[in-house]
C-alpha cells in the first residue's frame, strides 16, 4: 500500500500551525524582498549564474530594455501573493478539519461524557 497524502486522510489539520507560521515568513520574506527588490535581483542571479552569462550590456542586448527590473519586481509580487492565497487555503482547509474533528469528538457516543449539550434544553447547539 502506498504512502497516502496527508490531506486525503483527513489530517491536514495537524500542519494548521505550521502553515500559520509558514505563512507569515513568506509574507514577510516578500515585502523584504520588494522593500530592495533591485540589489536582491542582482544578488539572485550573482549566486545562480556564477558564470556571469546573465550580465548583459543594454545597448547590444534589447532584452534589458524589453524586461526592465520593475517587470521582475511585478512578477514576483504576483508569484508571492498565488503562493500567499495558496498557502491561505491551506490554512483554511486545516482549520476546517479541525472543526470537523472536534464536532465528531463532540457527538461520538463514545466519548465517554465529552457531549455537555443538555439534549432537554433548545438552546443548546
Amino acid at each position: 500500500m502506498g504512502v497516502v497524502p496527508i490531506k486525503n486522510r483527513g489530517q491536514l489539520w495537524q500542519l494548521s500551525t505550521v502553515l500559520k507560521f509558514s505563512l507569515m515568513g513568506w509574507l514577510i520574506l516578500i515585502v523584504m524582498i520588494s522593500i530592495d527588490f533591485g540589489d536582491w535581483f542582482l544578488q539572485l542571479h550573482q549566486v545562480v549564474f556564477t558564470n556571469h552569462d546573465w550580465i548583459f550590456s543594454p545597448r547590444a542586448d534589447q532584452i534589458i530594455n524589453l524586461l526592465p527590473v520593475k517587470f521582475f519586481l511585478r512578477f514576483t509580487l504576483i508569484w508571492g501573493g498565488i503562493t500567499s492565497l495558496l498557502i491561505g487555503s491551506l490554512i483554511g482547509l486545516a482549520n476546517q478539519q479541525t472543526k470537523q474533528l472536534f464536532r465528531q469528538l463532540r457527538t461520538h457516543p463514545t466519548n465517554n461524557g465529552g457531549d455537555q449539550r443538555n439534549n432537554n434544553d433548545p438552546n443548546d447547539n
